[in-house]
């Protein structure tokens, strides 16, 4: 009796065990990605609320969630990228970004709304009580709420390696640059000529 109770715990223990190993099989660099706009999502989910710390507080542990699932039921394993990869593709991105980093981002649309809609949507909705037409791309502010968070922890230049960490994400996605290529299904062999003449002389004989 000990023993057949003492079974199924052994299992759970051992299942638990398994399943954040299972996770970092599955999870990939590019998850880090998904993970934080998962977190920007969730807060978008909460605008309704009027405390800003609350509702980032909330958007935390509902991200983490939806990555838990999203990684757990991903239809395909990790992709881990080659040694090609690291040598020949990142070290140019890592170049051409320390080349433009020590100069502060004054393009048209960062000026004009994209730090207007980081600042609005850290804080809460986009528009505020009062506005009338305050920007001129009144359009889903996710990405500006990453860079956004990117730019409150590592200043106004760095910040922006968020869109590095994009850059990056979608070289090592299986089918674009020097990500490693999963093997396709083979097709199966075409019935010879033998096959298909008994085949159709089967087919004679029932009609």
């Amino acid at each position: 009796m000990t023993s057949a109770a003492a079974e199924p715990t052994a299992s759970g223990h051992h299942a638990a065990r398994r399943t954040p190993a299972r996770l970092r099989e599955r999870a990939e660099f590019g998850d880090a990605l998904v993970l934080l706009f998962l977190l920007v999502f969730a807060r978008q989910y909460l605008w309704p609320l009027d405390s800003n710390a609350l509702a980032w507080a909330l958007s935390a542990p509902l991200a983490a969630a939806a990555f838990f699932f999203y990684v757990k039921t991903k239809p395909f394993p990790s992709g881990r990228a080659g040694r090609e990869f690291w040598l020949v593709v990142l070290p140019p991105l890592v170049f051409f970004f320390l080349l433009r980093l020590p100069f502060p981002d004054t393009s048209y649309d960062v000026l004009n709304y994209r730090l207007l809609h980081a600042e609005r949507s850290l804080r809460g909705t986009l528009f505020a009580a009062g506005d009338f037409f305050p920007t001129p791309a009144p359009y889903n502010p996710a990405p500006d709420t990453l860079t956004g968070l990117f730019r409150l922890a590592l200043g106004y230049r760095l910040g922006t390696v968020v869109n590095l960490l994009a850059l990056v994400c979608c070289w090592k996605r299986p089918g674009w640059g020097c990500a490693p290529k999963r093997p396709r299904a083979r097709r199966p062999a075409a019935p010879s000529t033998s096959t298909r003449r008994c085949c159709s002389g089967w087919r004679r004989r029932s009609s």
